[in-house]
């Protein structure tokens, strides 16, 4: 009877642990979720505000000097 009580304390720890690392896991997969959706959120956001499909870009080359550099974050505003 001890070994058979054994047994089963050991396979329940073993369930729990299960558990818990499951809940770890879906816990770690919402919080990537509401970071992707809170960027996608900021995005269509500044879309809508600055009435864009792109309002933000980045200078990629040294084309505009002396107005822009490269690496410049530019934010876009269609007005009208």
């Amino acid at each position: 009877e001890i070994i058979q009580t054994q047994l089963q304390e050991l396979r329940s720890l073993k369930i729990t642990k299960v558990k818990e690392y499951i809940i770890k896991i879906l816990e770690q997969l919402f919080a990537l979720v509401i970071i992707v959706g809170s960027a996608l959120a900021l995005w269509k956001c500044l879309c809508i505000g600055f009435h864009t499909e792109c309002p933000v870009v980045v200078v990629l080359t040294g084309s505009m000097e002396p107005g822009y550099y490269r690496g410049d974050i530019l934010f876009v505003y269609v007005f009208g």
